[in-house]
């Protein structure tokens, strides 16, 4: 597995505008980039009634839809300038409870291990003081640049 110290020169303000301004859903949505860790990103949301479930907790489709983005996020950060990322090949997502009612959300997206074609990432979703909600295991396919 590379390293941010193997790769290329980083450019954190491109990874956040990636999060948080160039993709319209997430922009309308308020994600921010908290944090940007060794090969994976963490993006929280916080409290707003219209994302909510109907119970004042954030929706779970919302969780599945900011998992996915952290994992995408941490494969552009993973990979070298001789590859790219191309797409979400597979998402699987376990709910392990409900968030709590009035709280934002942290999620953590991050690369661990990567095949000729395939990065492997893992997902969660939790809060600051509390256990993790849910979690996710995604697959991303990779081209070689020509």
């Amino acid at each position: 597995m590379s390293t941010i110290a193997d790769r290329a020169p980083f450019d954190p303000d491109r990874l956040r505008s990636l999060a948080t301004i160039t993709n319209l859903a997430h922009r309308a949505l308020g994600t921010e980039l908290e944090a940007i860790e060794e090969n994976a990103v963490v993006l929280r949301l916080g409290w707003r009634h219209e994302l909510t479930d109907g119970s004042d907790c954030l929706a779970t489709g919302l969780m599945t839809t900011l998992l996915d983005h952290a994992c995408s996020l941490a494969a552009v950060l993973y990979l070298t300038e001789e590859k790219r990322f191309v797409a979400t090949t597979s998402l699987r997502v376990d709910h392990l409870r409900a968030a709590a009612p009035y709280r934002g959300l942290l999620v953590r997206g991050e690369a661990v291990d990567e095949g000729e074609a395939t990065l492997l990432l893992r997902g969660r979703v939790y809060e600051r003081a509390d256990p993790m909600v849910s979690l996710a295991i995604a697959y991303s396919s990779v081209a070689t640049r020509r």
